[in-house]
């Protein structure tokens, strides 16, 4: 009787374990769903703007496909509209499908994988390789100083406060641009006449801004018209003009005046705007060329490289 209960409960266990090993294999034949095979993707390295293309077709079930991704892409050109889904094939035909790889895209080496998603939910990756966005170099479009002058009468005892703002451009993202500055601000040659002008009394002489005049044993007082009066410069006394000279470069911090730097990876441009001061007294009358220039990161290569200088101008008068 013992034996026939013990002969019983083996059939028992056998039995269960019967069931549960087929219900590990059902398990295991859905974990093996339709996945991405036979992939190519050209071109392997590609600039932001162009296109990829990419092949591929389904081992099997591409009636409960839901979806077919590309995984991977630089997260800002996803953000700017890059469509990674692909065109679903029937059974044992192939797809190929262009991705447009939107601007602005991060450069870099980017792992890629095709995601195959059925209708159940199950998810399975395959990797492609690497693709690399190229480096695209940044550019410095323009600057400019506002106010654009200043008459050096402004500056009796105070600092004058200026914005600096320049516009920057890059297809990897705005951001991408690294370490604004004012590098150098270089004077130019002064404004100045060639004609000299002979008085016999207190005149005004209509002269242009920054006109540098020399008059001996006589008062230069500017106007605001843009014009001097000349008080009591005797008698027939010729009032001299002098030659344009050139101002000398003003002296920076090591290194340069740094500058706000742009913060947008989500666009190619963005406007940047810097509060600074220019301490006084400054040469005038003269204008003044500020170089603004930053560095460019290259994500692929690891070299820094130093982008354009823009020329943002301003002026200094008496």
């Amino acid at each position: 009787m013992s034996t026939t209960r013990n002969l019983a409960r083996l059939l028992g266990t056998t039995a269960l374990l019967g069931a549960a090993g087929l219900a590990l294999a059902a398990c295991a034949g859905n974990s093996m769903g339709p996945r991405a095979t036979d992939i190519t993707m050209s071109p392997r390295a590609i600039d932001p703007g162009q296109a990829l293309v990419v092949n591929y077709r389904l081992s099997s079930g591409a009636a409960d496909v839901a979806s077919v991704d590309l995984i991977g892409l630089p997260a800002n050109s996803m953000t700017a509209g890059t469509v990674a889904k692909l065109a679903i094939p029937t059974a044992g035909t192939m797809s190929s499908t262009n991705v447009a790889l939107r601007a602005p895209a991060k450069d870099g080496v980017y792992p890629v994988s095709l995601r195959v998603t059925t209708r159940g939910g199950q998810v399975s990756d395959t990797p492609i390789g690497t693709l690399t966005v190229n480096n695209t170099p940044a550019t410095i479009v323009a600057a400019q100083i506002n106010p654009p002058s200043h008459n050096v009468l402004a500056c009796a005892g105070q600092p004058v406060n200026v914005q600096l703002t320049y516009t920057v451009t890059d297809a990897n993202g705005a951001n991408d641009m690294r370490d604004p500055r004012v590098v150098q601000v270089r004077g130019t040659s002064s404004v100045a006449v060639s004609t000299p002008y002979v008085l016999q009394s207190a005149s005004v002489v209509p002269v242009a801004p920054g006109t540098v005049m020399t008059m001996p044993q006589s008062t230069v007082v500017a106007q605001p018209n843009g014009s001097y009066t000349i008080v009591n410069p005797g008698v027939m006394q010729q009032v001299v003009v002098a030659a344009p000279t050139t101002p000398t470069a003003v002296a920076l911090p090591p290194g340069g005046v740094p500058l706000t730097a742009p913060t947008r990876g989500d666009s190619v441009q963005e406007t940047v705007t810097t509060p600074l001061t220019i301490a006084c007294p400054i040469a005038a009358p003269a204008q003044w060329e500020w170089v603004v220039q930053a560095t460019d990161d290259n994500a692929v290569n690891g070299q820094v490289i130093s982008t354009n200088q823009a020329i943002a101008k301003y002026f200094t008068a008496q």
